[in-house]
Formats: structure tokens, sequence, C-alpha cells
């Protein structure tokens, strides 16, 4: 089976909120605080092209937040 994916990252300073109403296949669920202007557009965008926001699939707290794990097991903050 062979796969492809596209990736792409970068800090867009927008937050997108912890609800997912509307965007069931773009936003996980599991987003934290509320959405503002830039998250709303951020939104918008993704949902357009068929995009997921990664970092809102999965449920992060206290120290975990913002922390970034490579395939290596490796963690960055």
């Amino acid at each position: 089976m062979k796969w492809s994916f596209s990736l792409e990252s970068g800090d867009m300073n927008g937050h997108v909120g912890s609800s997912n109403v509307g965007y069931d296949g773009t936003h996980g669920g599991f987003g934290y605080g509320s959405i503002n202007a830039d998250g709303s557009r951020i939104l918008e965008f993704a949902d357009g092209l068929n995009l997921v926001i990664c970092n809102t699939l999965v449920y992060e707290t206290g120290s975990q937040v913002g922390n970034i794990c490579s395939w290596s097991g490796k963690k960055y903050s």
C-alpha cells in the first residue's frame, strides 16, 4: 500500500478553540480556549481545502500542551 499526504506547518497565530461544531472533519475536538478571528479564518481555510488541524486530534493536559514528539520519541517543547 502506498501512502501520500501533504503536511503544512507553521505558526499562524490563531486560536481554533475547543469546539469543533461545524468543522467535524477539520477540527478534532480537542483544542482549548476560545476561538478568535484568526482561528476562524484558519478553520475556514482548512475546511475549504479538506485539511485537518492535527493538534486538535489528541487530548493534552498541563505540561503536555505544546510538546512535540518526533518519530524517534524525542520530546521537543
